[in-house]
């Protein structure tokens, strides 16, 4: 990035001031580092008479995350909205990204689940869901220990691949609904090594050795 931030300095003024370029600035900081220079050009595209657009949010955002940033990422979601760019795949994925990654902690005086309940509405009004992001907001419900709200994603995905059901049986796994695991893993069309472990776990945390060993 010193050689790409050497030649932009060096461009002409009506060069430097394309949005085009700006954003190739602004993705080589998002992913190469420092970070914060990102995020010093994003600052600076206004006074220069430069709109961010969505292919100038989604590296803002993922550097925000990656300096722990979050309350500057709130605030570049506030212009997101202003700006009408929150529909575009990309920046919906990028805002899903820093909210399921945002600590509890941060969202201080609020219930633990705020973040993600924060990351549902995001992940409601995307127009593009493929079962990966399905996969991953159920995968956070399960990590919180919130099984139902997995459930209720799992039952109205439009489709689901062996992730969308090992990630159900481990939640029931984790908060000890060993006949609704068995259930789901009697019901899951193909399994994997996954799907048999997660049950020889379940029955082994339950002191079940013998129904974990018929499962091995």
């Amino acid at each position: 990035m010193d050689y790409s931030s050497l030649i932009f300095s060096q461009m002409g003024h009506g060069s430097s001031e394309q949005i085009v370029i700006w954003n190739a600035m602004i993705r080589g900081y998002a992913f190469n580092g420092p970070f914060q220079e990102c995020i010093q050009m994003f600052d600076e595209m206004p006074h220069r008479g430069l709109k961010p657009h969505n292919f100038t949010y989604p590296y803002v955002i993922n550097s925000c995350c990656e300096l722990e940033l979050y309350g500057k990422g709130k605030r570049v979601h506030c212009e997101i909205v202003k700006s009408g760019f929150e529909s575009s795949y990309a920046v919906a994925n990028s805002l899903l990204n820093m909210y399921l990654k945002m600590p509890a902690s941060f969202v201080a005086g609020l219930a633990g689940n705020c973040k993600l309940d924060d990351a549902r509405n995001i992940f409601d009004d995307m127009s593009v869901r493929p079962v990966e992001l399905w996969n991953q907001m159920m995968g956070k419900y399960v990590n919180a220990g919130n099984v139902k709200s997995a459930r209720e994603l799992f039952d109205i995905m439009p489709q689901r691949d062996i992730v969308s059901w090992n990630s159900m049986i481990l939640g029931y796994a984790k908060v000890g609904e060993v006949a609704n695991a068995r259930d789901m893993f009697e019901k899951m069309p193909e399994k994997n090594v996954i799907s048999w472990t997660s049950m020889i776990g379940a029955y082994a945390d339950t002191g079940d050795l013998e129904t974990a060993r018929m499962y091995f």
